[in-house]
C-alpha cells in the first residue's frame, strides 16, 4: 500500500528481522521493481523496537512512517502529511486509525481526508504535567508523521537503544519520548490508516 501513494519521492525501508517465512522472497521481488525499496537484513533476531529503529538510522529522508507490515495507509495520506509539515514545520502529524473487523470503504477515507485538521500546540507540554488532555494522545506509532531528526533525538535521549530488546509497549514508550522532544505536535482528524 506504500508503494501506492499519490506522494512518490518516498524511501520505503524494509527490516527482515530473521524471517523463517517466504517474505524475503517477496520484499526482494518487489524491490526488483521498486527502486525505492531497500533491504536490511538483521544478521539475528532483534525484535521490533531495534528492527525498526535500524531502519530509522538507515532512512535518509526528512520525514519517516512506521507502519505495521500488515496494516494499509490511505492513498493521499503521506501527500497530506508532507504539505502540512512543510508548511508550518510540524514535528509530529498525527492522523487517525480505524481499527475493525469490517471492512473498511476506501471511498469514506478519501471523504474524510477534506476534514480540517485540530492543532493542538501545547498538547506535548500538557502531557508531562499532569493533564487530562494525556487522554487525546494515542501510543501507537503507526499513525504519525514524524521529523526524522525528532526521531533520532529521541533515540539519542534513549541509552542502547540498539540493545534494548522490548517486547511489549516499545510504541508507549517511544511515544513519551517523541512528545517531550518536539516543539510542535498536530492532530489531523482525518482516517489515514
Amino acid at each position: 500500500c506504500i508503494q501506492y501513494q499519490n506522494f512518490h519521492k518516498i524511501e520505503i525501508i524494509m527490516i527482515d528481522d530473521c524471517s523463517k517465512d517466504n517474505s524475503i522472497r517477496i520484499v526482494e521481488s518487489y524491490k526488483n521493481k521498486d527502486n525505492r525499496i531497500r533491504l536490511i537484513k538483521n544478521k539475528q533476531n532483534k525484535g521490533t523496537f531495534i528492527s525498526r529503529n535500524i531502519g530509522i538510522i538507515y532512512s535518509k529522508g526528512k520525514y519517516l512512517i512506521v507502519p505495521d507490515p500488515d496494516d494499509i495507509l490511505s492513498k493521499k495520506i503521506l501527500e497530506i502529511c508532507f504539505k502540512s509539515a512543510e508548511k508550518y514545520n510540524f514535528d509530529i502529524i498525527r492522523f487517525n486509525m480505524y481499527i475493525g473487523k469490517e471492512k473498511l470503504n476506501l471511498e469514506q477515507i478519501i471523504k474524510n481526508l477534506s476534514r480540517k485538521p485540530i492543532n493542538q500546540p501545547e498538547l506535548s507540554t500538557l502531557t508531562f504535567y499532569g493533564s487530562d488532555e494525556l487522554l487525546l494522545i494515542d501510543f501507537t506509532i503507526c499513525n504519525k508523521l514524524i521529523k526524522r531528526e525528532v526521531f533520532i533525538k529521541a533515540l539519542n535521549s534513549l541509552n542502547n537503544y540498539l540493545n534494548m530488546y522490548i517486547t511489549y509497549s516499545e510504541d508507549t514508550i517511544i511515544n513519551y519520548i517523541l512528545y517531550r522532544v518536539s516543539n510542535s505536535y498536530i492532530f489531523f482528524n482525518i482516517i489515514g490508516y
